[in-house]
């Protein structure tokens, strides 16, 4: 049942607009109301998770429990919160502005309007997009100790990402959906693998082409090994992304990180600077070397097409 469309009359007189008496449970009808009940699930999860926040924070301070009763007062007052956070360093200036994001959104759902926008960089500050810290995963014996750990927990599936996602420079879900029978029939006749399956905004770049050495076949040969029967991917047929991530991903999360590798993120972060160092012939930035500039540009460029955004900023939040 969809609640408080079409927003006005009846709606305004309903607590939370209509979408239900608990400020949270409201916020996720409104994200449903607005995106789809059936779509757009990782981004209505990430909003639904970072208002909570908010839910927990405007209770505690001022007892409100209903979206009517917010204002634009009240959002500076949480930016305010927020950046004395970050001031702390308990939150990072990106992780501020992600929540502050989300408030927007769903307080524009929740009301149909954007008439409490506040801005989250002008509350915040701005975030630098620079990595600032070594990766994790650099040594391949790293990763290998994780997926051996992740195996041993029953988990094999979930070590089959980290591994692709290493070798590959994959995101989650490229090595979740890579057509693993493509990518072991192009490595076997090209020596090098394209980059199509569960991309970012559906890009399908042919130049993002992974050349295939030792680690990449360890990586592909593991995965096709453990894909599920009737499997051209880590699902099982019948598996959706929802669930292998319910099921697959998150388990496997405080596993790696009792391994020092803190995300499958990581993962991706370590091939860039894998790719960087190879071909610029020196250190990556984020290690504070002296750079020669011109092959700094040149791998950074390299760098962007092998990650598959094709943006030279985009890979210093990977090389610094």
């Amino acid at each position: 049942m969809t609640l408080g469309r079409g927003h006005g009359g009846w709606c305004e007189r309903k607590r939370n607009y209509g979408y239900g008496r608990r400020l949270g449970y409201a916020a996720l009808s409104a994200l449903h109301d607005h995106y789809g009940s059936t779509d757009h699930y990782q981004t209505k999860h990430s909003h639904h998770a970072r208002f909570a926040n908010f839910v927990r924070w405007i209770k505690d301070q001022y007892g409100i429990r209903d979206s009517r009763l917010i204002t634009k007062a009240h959002m500076l007052s949480y930016g305010e919160h927020l950046l004395e956070s970050v001031q702390d360093g308990a939150y990072s200036v990106s992780y501020a502005q992600n929540l502050i994001s989300s408030v927007n959104t769903v307080m524009r759902c929740l009301r149909h309007d954007r008439k409490l926008y506040v801005s989250p960089s002008k509350l915040v500050g701005r975030r630098t997009h620079t990595r600032q810290n070594t990766p994790h995963g650099e040594r391949n014996e790293d990763v290998e100790q994780a997926a051996h750990a992740l195996e041993q927990a029953q988990n094999p599936r979930a070590a089959a990402v980290l591994l692709l996602a290493r070798a590959f420079g994959m995101r989650v879900r490229e090595a979740s959906l890579a057509n693993l029978d493509r990518l072991f029939h192009e490595a076997k006749n090209r020596g090098k693998c394209r980059i199509l399956e569960g991309t970012k905004g559906g890009r399908r770049c042919n130049d993002r082409c992974i050349p295939v050495e030792q680690d990449q076949w360890k990586a592909l040969e593991y995965a096709r090994t453990h894909s599920p029967k009737g499997s051209k991917n880590l699902l099982k047929p019948d598996e959706t992304y929802r669930g292998f991530v319910c099921r697959v991903i998150n388990p496997g999360r405080p596993i790696i990180q009792l391994h020092g590798l803190i995300t499958y993120r990581e993962m991706r972060a370590a091939f860039a600077v894998a790719i960087y160092e190879e071909n610029a012939k020196q250190l990556a930035p984020v290690k504070r070397a002296p750079l020669d500039l011109t092959a700094h540009l040149r791998a950074l460029d390299l760098v962007s097409i092998m990650l598959g955004h094709n943006r030279r900023h985009v890979s210093r939040a990977y090389v610094g």
